[in-house]
Protein backbone atom coordinates (compact mmCIF):
# COMPACT_ATOMS: atom_id res chain seq x y z
CA UNK A 1 0.00 0.00 0.00
CA UNK A 2 1.24 3.36 -1.47
CA UNK A 3 0.42 6.98 -1.94
CA UNK A 4 1.68 7.48 -5.64
CA UNK A 5 0.34 10.67 -7.27
CA UNK A 6 2.07 10.68 -10.69
CA UNK A 7 3.34 8.66 -13.21
CA UNK A 8 6.87 8.12 -12.12
CA UNK A 9 5.78 6.91 -8.63
CA UNK A 10 3.34 4.52 -10.14
CA UNK A 11 6.00 3.17 -12.24
CA UNK A 12 8.28 2.79 -10.02
CA UNK A 13 5.77 1.08 -7.15
CA UNK A 14 4.62 -1.31 -10.08
CA UNK A 15 8.16 -1.88 -10.77
CA UNK A 16 9.33 -2.54 -7.65
CA UNK A 17 6.15 -4.48 -6.75
CA UNK A 18 6.52 -7.04 -9.48
CA UNK A 19 10.14 -7.36 -8.59
CA UNK A 20 8.82 -9.43 -5.67
CA UNK A 21 6.11 -11.56 -7.32
CA UNK A 22 6.01 -15.12 -8.21
CA UNK A 23 3.72 -16.53 -10.45
CA UNK A 24 0.50 -14.48 -9.09
CA UNK A 25 -1.52 -12.18 -10.29
CA UNK A 26 -1.22 -8.46 -10.49
CA UNK A 27 -4.07 -6.63 -9.50
CA UNK A 28 -4.11 -3.11 -9.17
CA UNK A 29 -6.26 -0.18 -7.01
CA UNK A 30 -6.00 2.95 -9.62
CA UNK A 31 -7.14 6.25 -9.26
CA UNK A 32 -5.73 10.05 -9.31
CA UNK A 33 -7.03 13.41 -7.26
CA UNK A 34 -9.30 15.47 -9.59
CA UNK A 35 -7.33 18.76 -9.75
CA UNK A 36 -4.41 17.01 -12.22
CA UNK A 37 -5.27 17.88 -16.09
CA UNK A 38 -6.42 15.32 -17.93
CA UNK A 39 -3.37 14.52 -19.92
CA UNK A 40 -1.98 13.84 -16.28
CA UNK A 41 -4.61 11.26 -15.47
CA UNK A 42 -4.26 9.37 -18.91
CA UNK A 43 -0.31 9.32 -18.67
CA UNK A 44 -1.20 7.39 -15.39
CA UNK A 45 -3.26 5.13 -16.68
CA UNK A 46 -0.36 4.01 -19.75
CA UNK A 47 1.34 3.32 -16.79
CA UNK A 48 -0.53 1.42 -15.24
CA UNK A 49 -1.08 -0.67 -18.21
CA UNK A 50 2.56 -0.91 -19.06
CA UNK A 51 2.46 -3.77 -15.85
CA UNK A 52 0.09 -5.53 -17.93
CA UNK A 53 -2.41 -6.16 -14.00
CA UNK A 54 -4.62 -9.01 -14.77
CA UNK A 55 -7.22 -6.70 -13.31
CA UNK A 56 -7.86 -2.89 -12.76
CA UNK A 57 -10.15 -1.42 -10.81
CA UNK A 58 -10.72 2.38 -10.80
CA UNK A 59 -11.71 4.34 -8.02
CA UNK A 60 -12.67 7.78 -7.10
CA UNK A 61 -10.90 9.25 -3.89
CA UNK A 62 -12.04 10.06 -0.68
CA UNK A 63 -12.34 12.98 1.41
CA UNK A 64 -12.18 15.92 -0.62
CA UNK A 65 -9.86 14.31 -3.73
CA UNK A 66 -12.20 15.05 -6.42
CA UNK A 67 -11.11 18.62 -6.23
CA UNK A 68 -13.75 19.99 -9.19
CA UNK A 69 -14.30 17.36 -10.70
CA UNK A 70 -17.90 15.34 -10.72
CA UNK A 71 -17.71 12.02 -9.06
CA UNK A 72 -17.03 9.45 -12.01
CA UNK A 73 -15.27 12.02 -14.27
CA UNK A 74 -11.60 10.59 -13.37
CA UNK A 75 -12.11 7.23 -13.13
CA UNK A 76 -13.46 7.34 -17.10
CA UNK A 77 -10.72 9.23 -18.15
CA UNK A 78 -8.87 6.42 -16.67
CA UNK A 79 -10.91 3.53 -18.06
CA UNK A 80 -11.04 5.50 -21.44
CA UNK A 81 -7.43 5.39 -21.83
CA UNK A 82 -6.95 1.94 -20.91
CA UNK A 83 -9.37 1.02 -23.21
CA UNK A 84 -6.42 3.02 -25.74
CA UNK A 85 -4.35 1.28 -24.77
CA UNK A 86 -5.42 -2.18 -25.33
CA UNK A 87 -7.15 -3.32 -22.05
CA UNK A 88 -10.11 -5.79 -22.16
CA UNK A 89 -12.95 -4.26 -20.21
CA UNK A 90 -13.42 -7.45 -18.21
CA UNK A 91 -10.10 -6.68 -16.84
CA UNK A 92 -11.76 -2.66 -15.69
CA UNK A 93 -14.02 -2.40 -12.55
CA UNK A 94 -15.25 0.66 -11.11
CA UNK A 95 -15.72 1.43 -7.65
CA UNK A 96 -17.24 4.52 -6.17
CA UNK A 97 -14.13 4.93 -3.32
CA UNK A 98 -10.97 3.62 -1.60
CA UNK A 99 -12.65 1.29 0.44
CA UNK A 100 -14.38 -0.33 -2.17
CA UNK A 101 -11.93 -0.91 -4.31
CA UNK A 102 -9.86 -2.86 -1.74
CA UNK A 103 -12.96 -4.79 -1.10
CA UNK A 104 -13.00 -5.46 -4.36
CA UNK A 105 -9.78 -6.72 -5.47
CA UNK A 106 -9.25 -8.72 -1.73
CA UNK A 107 -12.38 -10.38 -3.28
CA UNK A 108 -10.60 -11.50 -5.74
CA UNK A 109 -7.43 -12.04 -4.97
CA UNK A 110 -6.13 -15.85 -4.49
CA UNK A 111 -3.02 -16.94 -2.61
CA UNK A 112 -0.12 -15.58 -4.31
CA UNK A 113 -1.24 -12.88 -6.43
CA UNK A 114 0.01 -9.26 -5.82
CA UNK A 115 -2.20 -6.50 -5.10
CA UNK A 116 -0.97 -2.65 -5.73
CA UNK A 117 -3.08 -1.14 -3.25
CA UNK A 118 -2.28 3.22 -3.38
CA UNK A 119 -4.64 4.49 -1.51
CA UNK A 120 -4.77 7.92 -0.87
CA UNK A 121 -7.02 9.69 2.14
CA UNK A 122 -5.36 8.89 5.55
CA UNK A 123 -9.31 7.50 6.92
CA UNK A 124 -9.57 4.93 3.86
CA UNK A 125 -5.66 3.81 4.62
CA UNK A 126 -6.67 3.25 8.13
CA UNK A 127 -10.09 1.18 6.57
CA UNK A 128 -8.00 -1.21 3.55
CA UNK A 129 -5.19 -1.78 6.48
CA UNK A 130 -8.13 -3.53 8.27
CA UNK A 131 -9.41 -5.28 5.58
CA UNK A 132 -5.86 -6.54 4.03
CA UNK A 133 -5.07 -7.51 7.94
CA UNK A 134 -8.50 -9.57 7.94
CA UNK A 135 -8.30 -11.20 4.34
CA UNK A 136 -8.50 -14.87 4.32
Amino acid sequence: MNYTHNPHDLGELLFTATQQRDNGRLKLLLGQAGDREDDAIRALARTAWAAHPERIVLKDLDDGYLRGRSPGEVPAILEAELHAQGAPPERISTVPDETSGVRALLEWATVGDLLVLPVHALSARERAIQLVQNWT
